[in-house]
């Protein structure tokens, strides 16, 4: 779900400032702003979500952060790594070059 909705949320902020660039007389100053009041919106929203997990012995200790890979689970985890960074390469490929393209269609 995570994973969904990270590109969900990619996709969807993407189309919305197209549509901005297209439309707005200020597309640099208007987007920017509204971005900025959706992160603000969504970090109001995050910090007003209830804790669901009681905290263990001392706060410090749950707040360490626990990376694990279950036992016998490495070699298909290391397995699925390259995929994991192609997927992240071409989007990055794809993405790299829209901030010149589209500052190249405002002029």
């Amino acid at each position: 779900m995570t994973a969904v909705g990270t590109n969900v949320g990619l996709a969807a902020d993407a189309a919305v400032v197209g549509l901005l660039v297209q439309w707005v007389p200020r597309p640099d100053a208007f987007v920017f702003s509204v971005l900025t009041l959706v992160f603000l919106v969504r970090a109001v929203t995050v910090v007003r979500i209830p804790e669901t997990v009681v905290p263990g012995a001392g706060v410090p200790a749950s707040l360490r952060p626990r990376v694990r890979i279950p036992q016998g689970a490495g070699p298909r985890f290391l397995a699925a790594v390259p995929a994991l960074v192609a997927g992240r390469s071409v989007t990055g490929l794809f993405l790299a070059p829209a901030p010149p393209s589209s500052a190249a269609s405002c002029t």
